[in-house]
């Protein structure tokens, strides 16, 4: 989902990534409790 090219230091980004594609602990319950105050 993300092209990189550490060469030049620059990123594309193809398409949106899946929810396991990204590594970032995160836990949409808490998010959605949050906006629904």
């Amino acid at each position: 989902w993300l092209q990189a090219d550490h060469d030049g230091l620059t990123a594309k980004v193809l398409r949106a990534p899946e929810r396991d594609e990204i590594a970032a602990p995160v836990q949409e319950q808490l998010i959605v409790e949050l906006y629904s105050k």
